[in-house]
């Protein structure tokens, strides 16, 4: 986990990847700290793709738009 954004009861967690393309293997960090707090509302893979997506229960962002 590279970034947590604590608002008192809701928890944004933010994994950064220097990748162009989305596999699963990317995605372990976020899995593992989502199963780990309930209070995890939100959770995001910054990469350096192109698309705004949502893979695998996880927001997807490039990393010029986040």
């Amino acid at each position: 986990m590279d970034l947590l954004d604590d608002k008192g009861n809701e928890i944004a967690s933010y994994e950064i990847k220097i990748s162009k393309t989305l596999n699963r293997s990317l995605f372990k960090g976020l899995d593992f700290y989502k199963n780990l707090n309930p209070n995890n509302k939100k959770s995001v893979l910054v990469y350096t793709g192109r698309e705004t997506v949502s893979r695998y229960g996880h927001e997807c962002l490039p990393y010029k738009q986040a």
